[in-house]
């Protein structure tokens, strides 16, 4: 199998605030699925057999439904859930808010027993340019149209 798709949730108390975040944040994943094209290779193996998916959850302190900084498969995916003050993020925009969201993301696919999800750490790593911040923008706006 192959891990086709990176995730980032967000997770509130508060229903209206966990929506208003994830639908101001969701583009990046959109964005990122789109960079594991250049490491397709990496992501394959039988390490990671049955796993479509990884997603790492930001949860706002008591929201996480998994146990918190371990990987979790669950069905065809892996989750890995975070403490985060995640209304925090209304604060600034999610452009603002995910190159430091990515390096925590970037921080948990290190900790992953898989060497996909390091292959993933890696690319994730990298210090986001101008141009990628402008391509999560699009991927931002895009969903925000549909």
């Amino acid at each position: 199998m192959t891990i086709k798709a990176f995730q980032l949730y967000f997770h509130c108390r508060d229903d209206p605030t966990e929506k208003r975040i994830s639908h101001s944040h969701w583009g990046v994943s959109s964005w990122i699925n789109k960079r594991l094209k250049e490491i397709s290779p990496a992501l394959k193996g039988p390490e990671v057999k049955g796993i479509n998916v990884a997603n790492v959850l930001f949860c706002e302190a008591g929201t996480s439904r998994i146990p918190l900084g371990s990987w979790q498969r669950l069905l065809n995916g892996l989750e890995y859930s975070v403490e985060y003050d995640t209304p925090a993020l209304e604060l600034h925009s999610a452009r603002q808010n995910l190159p430091g969201l990515l390096l925590i993301a970037a921080d948990a696919a290190r900790k992953a027993p898989y060497p996909q999800l390091r292959a993933i750490s890696e690319l994730l790593s990298k210090p986001l340019t101008a141009a990628d911040l402008d391509d999560i923008q699009h991927e931002i706006d895009a969903r925000r149209q549909n």
